[in-house]
């Protein structure tokens, strides 16, 4: 379900937890990886992300993530609902463009308390798509499977952004196809660079 539909049929049905306008919206400046842009969001002291609508991530969240054994829902952040950002003045137009009306699953922003946080996106296992999508997606996610990484190892980095002294900017980068180029052993070297903080 896509963004225009979720606010056509009504977000409430979403369990809507919050409701603001588009001044407190701003870019997630560590998104690494993902198709969809991931937005920063002002709840006062709950730092939280904001990602686009998706119905069986929303699902997940709502169903699945509860029913999780203790020890396990330390590892996963912290979800709080999902905001319908409404229409409203932004405070600059380059950073909080029109296409981010809509509803956004509303998770803990788990970078917050880093000065320096590093971040990893995985790929992670062999099949990399659903029933639901088109034959012509599921020939296409079959075939990068098949020549990356995923296929091997059952795991493909999607994307890298890591603190690192040494770099002029700061930090260590790598985009996914970067990730895709990666074979079994050149895999080892992105997590290597990735744990390395130059020092």
């Amino acid at each position: 379900m896509d963004n225009a539909t979720c606010v056509e049929t009504s977000a409430a049905q979403y369990s809507t937890q919050f409701r603001f306008e588009e001044h407190a919206v701003t870019n997630f400046s560590y998104q690494v990886g993902g198709r969809a842009e991931i937005v920063s969001l002002n709840l006062g002291e709950n730092r939280s992300i904001g990602k686009p609508l998706n119905k069986t991530e929303y699902e997940f969240y709502e169903t699945a993530v509860k029913s999780l054994p203790c020890n396990l829902q330390d590892y996963i952040p912290c979800y709080r609902g999902v905001v319908e950002i409404k229409n409203g003045k932004p405070a600059t137009l380059e950073v909080l463009r029109a296409k981010r009306k809509g509803c956004y699953i509303v998770l803990e922003d788990v970078t917050s308390t880093f000065k320096k946080p590093s971040i990893m996106d995985l790929k992670m296992g062999t099949r990399q798509y659903s029933d639901s999508m088109s034959p012509e997606k599921i020939a296409r996610k079959r075939n990068r499977s098949l020549i990356t990484t995923s296929n091997e190892l059952g795991v493909r980095v999607a994307g890298i952004r890591s603190y690192n002294s040494t770099e002029s900017c700061g930090h260590y980068h790598m985009n996914k196809m970067q990730g895709r180029e990666l074979n079994t052993d050149t895999i080892q070297d992105a997590f290597r660079m990735f744990f390395f903080d130059g020092e």
